[in-house]
């Protein structure tokens, strides 16, 4: 609580009993002055009503000092708290200022100068034509060398200019119009690249360019590349300097979703085939391994060198050979189990295992005994494995299956031959 000097301040405080406001209970109040004099012993404390609020008036006589007035009220009655404090703050900085009038408050300096602070204002803000001695002072800046005339230069005389907001002061229109010329107007709808010389072929033909060399900034760079209103950009796989871009066909016709991996070291970059059989890369000068990759064809891998002379393509298209699929065996009692397995980087996985253990292994016979339960098939290069098996449908007992197992696979799985050709894939 604030307060000024020489005015009563009142104390109060509330008692509680149980969390309960505590109502007709005896109070006493001390209070003691800033200095921490004691100015008023036993003091007594009256009841606001029944509310356990509790106040004291302390005597404007008595609040004389600047500083915190402190009141601590007293009781021997029932209460959580039996010493209440309160505090005042009176006359300190700016509390002694909180109803006095600006002029009363501020510092003499503020307004130097000025006579009558009205036509000032009025000079200033509106069209208002001050005094002689307000309009003397008003243009004092400068010796007394100020223009200022509120019928044109006050805030009111500057709005109500016609057109609002085009009259740009100081600025004739015979000025504007030395500026605002047919031809810079014309130019305002014109495509850049009428504007230059320079054609988006000057730009797009230089494989490396340097801006900082292109010469003048604005009418090669911004008419150059701005003026190509659509440009394709092909990006291949890798991050290398050189375009290349690698075709793959059956030895005559494109193969499209063939899978293209190229390497050198630790790099290695994959790429699919288009309707046209292409791939492409962005390469950087070295010789690199290449293998494709595309179900029913086999491809010998090999190596193709990138000098950086290409134009774009590798020296020789990449040709793949059509792997049949295999027929019906002559003997009927048997079938020919195939499949082709690849890696996780799309490349073929050679010399992987698959075995085939028929079940049960007892009393199976077809029209001779059976010498060999297991069997084994080994992927080629190009990740193809196949062999013949006992057709189960041939096998007595009825019942006998094959259980087919790879550990590179992670397979285990039963089938049953009954037809003359059997695709692994079917199984997986």
């Amino acid at each position: 609580m604030i307060e000024q000097l020489s005015n009563a301040i009142t104390f109060r405080a509330h008692f509680l009993a149980s969390a309960v406001s505590a109502t007709g209970l005896t109070v006493t109040v001390d209070v003691y002055n800033p200095a921490g004099t004691q100015i008023v012993t036993g003091g007594t404390g009256s009841e606001l009503g029944s509310s356990g609020v509790y106040y004291y008036v302390l005597a404007s006589g008595s609040v004389t000092t600047e500083g915190e007035y402190v009141a601590v009220f007293k009781t021997t009655g029932t209460a959580d708290q039996k010493h209440v404090a309160a505090l005042w703050v009176v006359g300190r900085a700016g509390v002694e200022n909180l109803d006095g009038t600006i002029t009363s408050r501020a510092a003499a300096s503020i307004f130097a100068g000025i006579t009558l602070l009205a036509h000032w204002l009025g000079a200033m803000a509106g069209k208002q034509v001050p005094n002689s001695t307000a309009l003397a002072e008003i243009r004092a800046s400068g010796a007394g060398s100020g223009t200022f005339d509120a019928t044109t230069d006050s805030n009111e005389a500057i709005r109500d200019t016609a057109p609002m907001g085009t009259a740009m002061r100081g600025t004739d229109s015979a000025a504007l119009a030395s500026v605002c010329t047919e031809g810079r107007l014309a130019n305002l709808n014109a495509t850049v690249g009428s504007r230059s010389s320079h054609s988006a072929a000057d730009v797009w033909a230089v494989s490396v360019r340097s801006l900082s060399t292109f010469g003048t900034l604005v009418a090669d760079i911004v008419a150059a590349v701005w003026a190509a209103a659509v440009r394709t950009l092909t990006a291949g796989a890798g991050l290398g300097a050189y375009p290349i871009t690698v075709t793959v066909t059956d030895g005559t016709n494109p193969l499209q979703n063939a899978i293209v991996r190229v390497s050198e070291g630790a790099s290695a970059y994959t790429a699919t085939t288009d309707a046209s059989g292409q791939a492409t890369f962005a390469l950087d000068a070295a010789t690199y391994a290449v293998s494709v990759t595309k179900a029913g064809y086999s491809f010998t891998p090999t190596t193709r060198t990138v000098t950086g002379a290409e134009a774009g393509t590798l020296t020789s298209a990449l040709a793949m050979a059509a792997v049949t699929i295999p027929s019906a065996p002559a003997d009927p009692a048997l079938c020919v189990v195939y499949g082709y397995i690849e890696g996780l980087s799309n490349v073929a996985a050679a010399g992987v295992v698959v075995t085939f253990t028929l079940l049960p292994a007892t009393a199976a016979r077809s029209e001779r005994i059976l010498e060999q339960t297991k069997a084994a098939a080994t992927s080629d290069a190009n990740g193809f494995l196949s062999l013949s098996l006992q057709r189960n449908d041939q096998i007595t007992p009825a019942g006998s299956r094959y259980r087919v197992e790879c550990e590179a696979l992670k397979l285990r799985k039963e089938i049953t031959l009954k037809a003359a050709t059997f695709d692994l894939l079917d199984i997986v």
